[in-house]
């Protein structure tokens, strides 16, 4: 049993994973995990500030007084069940999640139970649930191959596309053999995310006016910041995917150690769609072929529902392209001391989903001393 505030990630992603990354600095959460050699359960609860608190009746404002009096419930729930099988080459693991939210600080004590199946709660005025299935399998010595896939929201092709999809895969392989009296290994990885995973702002097509918020899995952190407001803050992450929606993303990555020397290699690019983790839901009677091709389909070129960010979305008319180039060293002169170096090389085309923006580089580097006290 854990309490107390920790970071979280379940998955062997590089890039991130699709039910849960390490974006958030850190979760105040609750744990429970029960385990034997081959079976593993956990439960988690994280809580985190209502929406409420931050998108008042200025729908774009992050900040508030310290001194105001906080107001809402929001925790996410999950369990995830994890198997391992035909010694241990195979595992595979079901995560069941679900968000809640209350502006009247009310519970549904029902959300709390380890073995309840949260799809069937039939409460998405208050609630959204998320499943995620992974494997992954070391079919030969040094190898192995990983799988993700994510259901916010799913629908068979002969369904009324009323809603958009909200799915996410991501797979990968890893390799790891001698080489020159050292260890070589290697990995490529790619990742794609529907324009509306994770997302629940409400866009409903009855009203005029479009609520400010939805039940999503788009959660913040509240820290206080003296040099930018000198007043409370709330820093809004993912939940999932580090890149949120709308993304598609491939990385390649390999090394080699021996003994004091490492040496390393990576490769990463992502095409992302002009949909952002403010992108509102959209819902309606029905959808034509071309609405769905443009806001459906990843990645988008248009942004055609509306931001709770941005006022001006709607002029992002292209792809986001990055690509990135990064080479390391590291030598450990003594069993505390390390020294590294990391050279960075950037192309960006069409920032922030302005083809206005062009084909732009950077260069970064690094370098520093690492001690090792323990």
């Amino acid at each position: 049993v854990q309490f107390g505030r920790d970071r979280l990630s379940w998955g062997l992603g590089k890039t991130g994973n699709l039910m849960m990354s390490d974006n958030l600095p850190y979760h105040n959460m609750l744990r429970f995990t029960a385990f034997s050699e081959c079976f593993k359960y956990t439960f988690l609860t994280s809580v985190f500030p209502h929406e409420e608190n931050y998108f008042p009746d200025e729908r774009y404002s992050l900040t508030g007084s310290p001194n105001n009096e906080m107001f809402g419930t929001e925790y996410y729930i999950a369990h995830r069940i994890e198997g391992r099988f035909f010694n241990d080459r195979l595992t595979a693991t079901l995560t069941e999640g679900l968000m809640y939210s209350s502006a009247k600080d009310h519970i549904q004590f029902e959300t709390l139970n380890p073995v309840s199946f949260y799809h069937n709660n039939y409460t998405a005025a208050n609630n959204n649930s998320i499943l995620d299935f992974e494997a992954d399998w070391t079919f030969a010595k040094g190898a192995n191959v990983y799988v993700q896939f994510v259901m916010d929201e799913f629908q068979f092709i002969f369904e009324n596309q009323k809603w958009p999809a909200g799915t996410g895969l991501l797979g990968g392989m890893n390799y790891a053999v001698p080489l020159y009296g050292g260890i070589f290994t290697a990995c490529v990885e790619g990742a794609y995310t529907d324009p509306y995973t994770y997302l629940r702002y409400k866009e409903w097509y009855k009203n005029s006016e479009s609520e400010p918020y939805g039940i999503d899995f788009i959660v913040a952190n509240r820290v206080y910041s003296i040099s930018l407001y000198n007043r409370a803050v709330y820093e809004e992450y993912c939940l999932g995917y580090k890149y949120g929606p709308d993304c598609i993303t491939a990385n390649f990555n390999c090394g080699w150690k021996k003994q004091k020397l490492e040496l390393g290699f990576n490769y990463f690019f992502m095409g992302h769609g002009t949909h952002d983790l403010w992108t509102k839901w959209a819902i309606k009677e029905s959808f034509d072929k071309e609405y769905i091709k443009n806001n459906f389909t990843t990645p988008t070129t248009s942004h055609e529902s509306s931001n709770n960010r941005f006022s001006d979305s709607y002029e992002r008319d292209s792809v986001w392209y990055t690509n990135t180039i990064s080479l390391a060293a590291s030598y450990r002169i003594l069993p505390e001391l390390k020294v590294f170096a990391q050279t960075d090389v950037v192309f960006v085309k069409n920032a922030f989903n302005l083809s206005t923006n062009g084909l732009e580089t950077d260069i970064q580097f690094v370098l520093g001393v690492k001690w090792n006290c323990f």
